[in-house]
């Protein structure tokens, strides 16, 4: 291939997560306090987040006035997981929910989301401007797509439960070290990627035509 055709554009996502959303009324309308921080635990469409059983629990360990969403997908067994979870607890304090469609919606009201390292899961909190916290990523893209994020200082990761448990306490009780990471993924979003791609692939149809034009 000539390189020159070779174009990074990122990862095309929804137009939602380029538009802006303040946070706190993001907050008021996932009915959360809008002046205490916000916790997002995502795993991806089918709720696949490794050691999710242990979850529960290490959530309980959460400075109080952290506000936790979670967010299980398709998976029914964990929604009714973190649902007894939630009512052993301040309601207040936990919501759960299964699919949503505005996710970005999420991800706006949230100050940290726990991950998967998925690439469209990455890009849309990359667009978003969310720290993640990526936990256990697999062998393979999640291993890269964790060097790229982390190496860039929009994420941490965890591969223990002890691990995940002193970064959470870490990063939620050091807003500015939160700030840096936000900083750091505006840097590298992509939020527009795919109208990059469709003026790509126009540009290069408008040039075919040019050039096949008879004199």
């Amino acid at each position: 291939f000539d390189p020159a055709r070779i174009h990074a554009t990122g990862i095309p996502i929804r137009h939602q997560f380029a538009e802006p959303l303040d946070r706190r009324a993001a907050r008021q309308q996932l009915g959360l306090d809008p002046d205490r921080p916000v916790l997002l635990l995502m795993g991806g469409a089918y709720g696949v987040l490794p050691r999710l059983g242990k979850m529960p629990r290490l959530l309980r360990g959460l400075p109080p006035e952290v506000q936790v969403l979670v967010v299980c997908g398709r998976d029914p067994r964990s929604y009714r997981r973190f649902q007894r979870e939630a009512l052993a607890c301040d309601l207040g304090r936990m919501r759960v929910f299964g699919f949503v469609e505005p996710v970005h919606l999420f991800m706006a009201a949230s100050d940290l989301v726990v991950t998967k390292a998925g690439g469209l899961t990455t890009s849309e909190a990359l667009a978003m401007n969310l720290p993640m916290l990526i936990f256990r990523p697999l062998p393979g893209q999640e291993e890269q797509n964790t060097r790229f994020l982390t190496s860039s200082g929009a994420a941490v990761v965890a591969h223990r439960t002890t691990d995940l448990r002193r970064a959470l306490s870490d990063l939620l009780t050091h807003p500015e070290q939160l700030e840096v990471m936000r900083e750091a993924a505006t840097r590298i979003a992509r939020p527009r990627a795919a109208e990059t791609i469709v003026a790509t692939m126009l540009g290069h149809v408008q040039a075919a035509q040019t050039t096949q034009r008879p004199a």
